[in-house]
């Protein structure tokens, strides 16, 4: 509560400092402190009256990616969804938001086991990105079991065996109001 007293500019730096020193806080204290840390770099990446340089954008989304990295496997499904919230209210207000942010939002998506919308968001604007993610979340069937539940123990796999699957449907069946990503292949060059 005190940190949320002291003057915005100075709120990212001591709740930074205090994720990383006092590893013995509970997940839940975590989790808030990570929230509003993550609201905090939201705001400062969408910028008052000034957008933030491309220089700027640019730190504070790899202070945003750390962040997420660090924290999101810490957070309970409550948390993550606030988190994810947040990150997806900001290209509302600054549509150029929309692609940086798309990783970011993948990830909270994949620790939700929300495999299809995180990949229908990374095909739409990273597809390299989109291979990637499929590369990090597939699983054998012998290593987890399928579609892992939204609540499964800290630590355990969140990867599916059909996320591959779930690419190639993004590709050629995009939601509502969209057509096929990938055009239809006809014949050999030169037919």
């Amino acid at each position: 509560q005190v940190v949320l007293e002291l003057p915005a500019a100075q709120q990212p730096p001591v709740l930074s400092d205090l994720l990383r020193r006092h590893t013995a806080l509970d997940e839940p204290a975590r989790g808030a402190l990570a929230r509003q840390l993550v609201s905090l770099l939201v705001h400062e990446l969408e910028g008052s009256a000034d957008a933030p340089t491309p220089a700027e954008q640019q730190q504070l989304l790899r202070r945003l990616h750390a962040l997420l990295g660090d924290e999101v496997g810490r957070m309970d499904s409550a948390c993550a969804e606030a988190t994810l919230d947040l990150l997806l209210a900001a290209p509302a207000r600054r549509a150029e938001l929309s692609a940086p942010l798309a990783p970011h939002v993948a990830l909270l998506l994949a620790h939700l086991g929300q495999h299809e919308r995180a990949l229908q968001l990374l095909a739409s604007k990273d597809p390299a990105l989109a291979l990637q993610y499929c590369d990090t979340h597939y699983c054998d069937t012998h290593d987890a079991p399928h579609d892992a539940p939204h609540d499964a123990p800290r630590g355990a796999p969140r990867g599916s065996p059909r996320v591959f699957d779930l690419l190639l449907a993004a590709y050629l069946q995009p939601p509502a109001g969209g057509g096929p990503q990938l055009a239809p292949v006809r014949g050999r060059p030169g037919q």
